[in-house]
């Protein structure tokens, strides 16, 4: 009995220890007691979790200050983990107050649904509601203790209770945010050459910049860097078309004519303010610069790309650079004499009436 109360003791000497913060003129709360029932549980411990795991999880802003228990100005995962490890007095589930699930626990849930599916009062306190909804939906009902049930089991074979590490609260993770293949580093939805050149330019010229998304399905061998190797690994075995193929009908590093004709059409189009039927997918592959802009000077660099591979050359100048950079283009008036007499080597030549030519 003596050390049931001293336990009890340090449970109360431990709560009154943590910071509380106001919530009105008559009620204050315990900095880590998110869903202000008086104590910091599993549930709070949840909450948090989910907040930071689940973009569609929102808290009120007495909430968010309750919950960043280190204080950083932040809720975040250090805040969960805090709560997790060294704060909360019972764990999510255990309606019995315990530090671990057990069949107790499960029953208590199942005689409280029955007693509520049939009419009837059950002295539980806010706490126990709350420990009870393990999915955190706002409803305790026989999912949360389908999840107590299999979590206890988890617990009982010496699983972690918690599928996911770092979430804390039962359930799957939700997000709002689309999730993109490895190498998909333009988020078109299929990894192509233009994504090949993004990585190839980053690793390549110190201006050129990718958000940490990007970064993140860069690294494509998944080595914590993005380097040559990410470049070449797209370049090689990883894209499905080349980068300038906007009509998509060769695959891997082949390009064709037709691809240069193609984007002189859509800019044509876009000159004359009509519509051309290209998708996200086929407006990057035609960006072979990476400039941004899709223009004739990316037509005239796929005719130089089509023109080395006919030649039995590598499609790229240099080794492990898989764009165009730094091509020499001169505009004119009319393009008659440059197709009499031709041009400058390696020049791409574009006149006022929307013509080009390339000579390699």
């Amino acid at each position: 009995m003596k050390k049931v109360i001293c336990v009890l003791a340090a449970g109360v000497m431990a709560l009154s220890s943590l910071p509380v913060l106001g919530a009105s003129a008559e009620e204050t709360y315990a900095l880590g007691d998110v869903d202000m029932d008086g104590i910091v549980t599993g549930h709070d411990t949840a909450m948090v979790s989910r907040y930071v795991l689940d973009d569609t999880y929102t808290l009120t802003e007495e909430q968010l200050q309750l919950a960043d228990v280190n204080g950083d100005g932040e809720v975040n995962q250090a805040d969960a983990d805090m709560l997790y490890n060294e704060m909360q007095m019972c764990v999510l589930g255990s309606v019995t107050m315990g530090q671990a699930l057990s069949m107790e626990d499960a029953l208590i849930v199942l005689t409280h649904y029955t007693k509520q599916c049939a009419g009837l009062e059950d002295e539980w306190s806010q706490i126990q509601e709350n420990l009870a909804d393990v999915d955190l939906n706002g409803v305790v009902n026989t999912e949360d203790l389908c999840y107590i049930l299999t979590f206890y089991g988890y617990q009982s074979a010496g699983y972690p209770v918690f599928s996911n590490e770092g979430q804390y609260y039962f359930g799957y993770v939700s997000s709002t945010e689309e999730t993109y293949a490895l190498g998909d580093v333009d988020m078109d939805g299929i990894v192509t050459g233009h994504d090949t050149a993004m990585v190839s330019r980053y690793v390549l010229d110190d201006t050129y910049t990718l958000t940490e998304k990007q970064l993140k399905l860069a690294d494509v061998n998944e080595d914590s860097e993005v380097n040559q190797a990410d470049a070449d690994l797209l370049y090689n075995e990883m894209q499905e078309y080349a980068l300038g193929c906007t009509t998509m009908k060769l695959e891997r590093s082949f390009l064709s004519i037709e691809d240069a004709g193609d984007i002189s059409t859509y800019c044509q189009k876009q000159r004359d303010n009509l519509e051309y039927n290209w998708t996200q997918v086929q407006k990057n592959l035609a960006d072979v610069n990476l400039d941004g802009v899709v223009d004739l000077v990316d037509a005239c660099g796929v005719l130089k790309l089509v023109g080395r591979q006919s030649a039995a050359m590598p499609m790229f100048e240099n080794e492990g650079q898989y764009y165009i950079a730094n091509m020499n283009v001169v505009y004119l008036d009319d393009m008659t004499d440059i197709w009499l007499n031709g041009g400058e080597h390696d020049t791409a030549y574009i006149d006022a009436e929307g013509r080009f030519f390339y000579n390699g």
